[in-house]
């Protein structure tokens, strides 16, 4: 019941007529009702709804002491806000430490019954150089409110790199298929990578083995993975394969394998962070493997035939000829192939064992499908032939070769094949050509004089002949146009030629990574989310490495770049990782990115 009410009822209760109702209800005041207490006047930066607590903030550090080029974890944990963080720091700068804004995650509580939000604003720490550092305080906005995060210490000392468990770093092992060999022998070699569970890698391995006096084959860029068991625990070998020839014989050691590798070392004693990620220290290591001591055997001189190459195998040769049917002086062309496993690089077309009445052109390889050897491959040559008198066959083709599982020397001979010849050969024209053979060398020599073509009888005297005094008439687009045509066709079959050329040369071989303007060209467009983005960074990295053959020079801006990628790319899944990349921190990486 409202207040206006209570005159009628008193001016009822009264007996009064209805038509003093209206007087007695003007005249009559309303009963008083207490005001409300007056709130606070509303600043600028203050919210104009009742007065209620304002955030707190509080500042920790996942390590206070580092090492230099190692990382740590920045964190503003923001407690009591309601609308969230409307403006955060995006750069801290403090000379001697490298810091960038790395994340926000935020979360929901209830508290006295009204819902606020604990805010988690992240930024990445690395120490470039030792020295103690003091982070300043920060100022946040919160819920229109500007709070500040208070300052932070860092100790940073030079030996405090030294501190990772150095017996948990990696080991490598190189072995060999046999130790004991023939010189020019194919051998295959293994090289594996154990590391322990608590390391991680964060790039693949590359292996190079330089030994002089050893031919070793680049190692396949896919490697195996299994279990091995070492000291009571299992730790996870990567394997990587090749094979490798000997060039000298003799007592010799062979090896060691290197390789460099980029691994997140653990420290002694440290547990996971919040999130569950692994904490440890960057850490770039040149690793060494074992040697391992070989006996390379000379090949043996006593039945070393005529025409040995130094072919090192167990091979087979198969010979086609087309066509069979054919005239007198047409050419056949032969295709010879050799299989088999062992050096494929010392073998050479095999040749016919007689060339008597044959001409020879040098043979080409025609085709190649071959690994290291070890395995089984082909070889195939082609050679072109002509007939120079009356023959019934081609003669067998003889290869010479070296067999390691016996010691012994090899002829292998491929079958006759049988030909047809029709027409007449010119004995005379016969006579005057030599058969070649393709190995011997070219004769340079100059040619002898004939002079049977002179004649030696004197000519008749001639007699001149009348002609007219004009020219005969030419068109001149045809005196003109002709040649003008003739030089345009030529220069652009010329240009075709070498468009295409340079068209074949940009093309990528197959299995190769996309050049690296091309990665650069998806980082420069934006919006992408940090997953994606950091992803594409590994990509630009690898393709830089790949294409122009040298690894990105080690500094603190690039060691920060690959912290970022690891935590998006192989870290542990982060919601933020969803959200798109700062644009600050998009061309900030641009621009460390464009120095390779």
């Amino acid at each position: 019941m409202t207040p206006r009410f209570f005159p009628l009822l008193l001016a009822l209760a009264a007996g009064l007529p209805p038509a003093a109702w209206g007087q007695a209800a003007a005249e009559t005041p309303p009963p008083a009702i207490p005001a409300p207490p007056a709130a606070p006047a509303a600043g600028p930066d203050q919210p104009s709804q009742a007065l209620r607590e304002a955030p707190q903030i509080t500042v920790s550090l996942s390590a206070r002491t580092l090492a230099p080029g190692q990382q740590a974890v920045l964190s503003y944990q923001i407690s009591g806000s309601v609308d969230g963080v409307q403006e955060y720091p995006r750069g801290i700068e403090v000379a001697g430490l490298t810091l960038a804004f790395s994340g926000q995650t935020q979360r929901f509580v209830a508290i006295n019954g009204e819902r606020r939000r604990e805010i988690s604003v992240r930024y990445s720490v690395l120490a470039a150089e030792p020295g103690e550092f003091v982070i300043p305080a920060q100022a946040f906005r919160v819920d229109g409110l500007e709070v500040q995060g208070p300052a932070t210490a860092v100790t940073v000392r030079a030996a405090a790199g030294a501190e990772v468990a150095e017996e948990l770093a990696p080991t490598v092992q190189l072995s060999l298929g046999k130790t004991e060999f023939w010189k020019g022998e194919v051998v295959p070699l293994q090289v594996a990578v154990l590391v322990h569970p608590a390391v991680q890698p964060l790039s693949p391995f590359f292996p190079q083995v330089k030994t002089p006096n050893f031919a070793v084959n680049r190692f396949d860029r896919t490697s195996g993975l299994e279990a091995r068991e070492v000291n009571g625990e299992i730790w996870r070998a990567w394997q990587m394969e090749s094979a490798m020839t000997a060039l000298q014989a003799g007592a010799q050691d062979f090896g060691p394998a290197e390789l460099k590798a980029e691994l997140l070392m653990p420290l002694p004693g440290q547990s996971n962070d919040p999130f569950g990620r692994q904490q440890g220290n960057r850490r770039t290591l040149t690793l060494g493997s074992n040697k391992v001591k070989v006996n390379v055997k000379e090949l043996p001189t006593e039945g070393k035939p005529t025409g040995f190459a130094g072919a090192v195998g167990n091979f087979e040769i198969s010979v086609e000829a087309s066509p069979v049917a054919l005239k007198a002086g047409d050419p056949i062309a032969v295709e010879i192939a050799v299989s088999g496993s062992g050096n494929f690089d010392a073998v050479t077309a095999p040749r016919l064992e007689s060339t008597e009445g044959w001409r020879l052109y040098e043979p080409r390889v025609s085709q190649e499908n071959r690994s290291w050897g070890v395995e089984p491959g082909r070889k195939t040559f082609t050679q072109i032939l002509i007939p120079e008198k009356p023959l019934s066959q081609i003669p067998p083709f003889v290869l010479h070769c070296f067999d390691p599982a016996t010691g012994q020397y090899v002829s292998r001979r491929s079958a006759p094949i049988a030909v047809t010849l029709t027409g007449e050969f010119k004995p005379e024209a016969s006579a005057a050509l030599e058969s070649k053979d393709f190995a011997a060398p070219l004769d340079a020599s100059a040619p002898r004089e004939e002079l049977g073509d002179i004649l030696d009888q004197a000519l008749s005297g001639g007699a001149w002949m009348a002609t007219a005094a004009a020219p005969l008439p030419v068109d001149p687009l045809l005196r003109y146009g002709a040649p003008t045509l003739l030089l345009a066709l030529l220069l652009g079959a010329g240009g075709l030629r070498r468009w295409r050329a340079a068209a074949a040369a940009r093309r990528p071989a197959a299995g190769a990574p996309r050049r690296p303007e091309a990665v650069l060209a998806d980082l420069r467009r934006g919006g992408a989310n940090h997953r994606d983005f950091y992803r594409l960074v590994g990509e630009f990295l690898a393709s830089a490495q790949f294409h122009r053959g040298r690894a990105p020079t080690a500094s603190a801006a690039l060691d920060g770049v690959l912290q970022e990628r690891d935590r998006w790319v192989y870290g542990w899944d982060d919601p933020a990782g969803l959200a798109p990349v700062p644009e600050a921190a998009r061309r900030r990486t641009l621009d460390i990115l464009r120095q390779f």
